[in-house]
């Protein structure tokens, strides 16, 4: 193909030809945008896009992620979350990303929900970030540390006045950087 010798010009022209003939095949989508990428196009300019062709991208699992990916972003974390909850994933062996974008999306709104002191919101926040949804098709890794979610958590807990829960996260913190 074009961007397999590096004509990414030529292949983001041959993808936009076959999108504009009306393509359903969300592959066309991918590929797309994954030159739209190399070719320094901004993610905004590449999420506008990916949400034009909305039905085509939440029909495979590889175009969902980048769509999932570009929300985390630019700062759309609720919209992440929505998206990877409405799909069963299909996870092969090292397909992480996916979890990645879980934990990311639920940081931020943990962080936006701290900074507007609801640390309940945020607490809740911090403990999805720790989940392993069913849907994700993912599992922890073994010896998976979450030193940054238990220091939010943490640091929720405390502006609660749970300080005894706080202080055994704030442990588990110092016990993981060892």
């Amino acid at each position: 193909s074009r961007a397999e010798r590096g004509d990414n010009a030529g292949a983001r022209a041959a993808y936009e030809a076959a999108v504009a003939a009306g393509s359903s095949l969300a592959v066309s989508m991918t590929e797309l945008d994954q030159v739209l990428e190399r070719l320094d196009v901004s993610r905004q300019e590449r999420l506008e896009l990916l949400e034009r062709h909305r039905a085509t991208v939440l029909s495979t699992d590889p175009s969902i992620k980048r769509l999932v990916s570009l929300y985390v972003q630019l700062g759309r974390h609720r919209d992440a979350l929505e998206t990877l909850a409405a799909r069963r994933f299909h996870c092969w062996e090292g397909g992480y990303d996916v979890h990645r974008y879980w934990v990311e999306a639920n940081l931020a709104l943990g962080d936006q929900a701290f900074s507007r002191g609801e640390y309940t919101a945020a607490l809740d926040y911090y403990r999805a970030a720790m989940s392993y949804p069913d849907n994700l098709e993912v599992k922890a890794q073994p010896g998976v540390k979450y030193t940054r979610e238990n220091y939010k958590a943490g640091a929720a807990l405390e502006a609660l006045g749970r300080k005894k829960e706080a202080r055994e996260l704030y442990f588990a913190v110092v016990s993981d950087s060892l």
